[in-house]
């Protein structure tokens, strides 16, 4: 999956996204795209505990998979922004969206934008199974019954 596309895909599908970002599996934000009108509410210091918290967020929740399935996503609301967490296979976008955004709605579409992005499909060819050749069998010839 192309992270840095789909973070502009996801940013230009609702004005209300003001930043996407991308975490791997280790934590680590991978890619991100913010809107150019806005302001930072976080310094990058901050960014990366923000990051770091949701991470962690995302190994605590893990813990309780096991009983009530996957987490797909989660969203939080502060009086200053919202943001809201996807969980697809092993990795996280998190996006933070306006406060008065409505975050049912964008979930949704980022979802359908998901749904749409092709699937990386393995470059190895496999190779093809050798079958030796089918051996030609004698025809069994039938007993003759002797009789007395």
């Amino acid at each position: 999956m192309n992270f840095k596309k789909l973070c502009s895909d996801f940013l230009n599908s609702n004005k209300k996204i003001r930043f996407v970002g991308v975490l791997n599996p280790k934590g680590i934000l991978v890619a991100q795209k913010s809107r150019d009108d806005s302001i930072s509410l976080l310094s990058d210091d901050e960014l990366k505990m923000l990051v770091y918290y949701t991470s962690d967020r995302w190994n605590r929740l893990q813990n309780l998979q096991h009983k009530l399935g996957k987490v797909k996503e989660t969203i939080t609301k502060f009086e200053n922004v919202n943001t809201i967490i996807l969980f697809l296979d092993k990795n996280l976008f998190l996006l933070s969206t306006d406060p008065n955004s409505n975050n049912s709605k964008i979930t949704s579409n980022l979802w359908k934008i998901i749904d749409k992005k092709p699937v990386k499909r393995s470059t190895t060819k496999k190779k093809p199974i050798k079958r030796k050749p089918a051996k030609k069998r004698a025809a069994k010839k039938k007993p003759v019954s002797r009789r007395s």
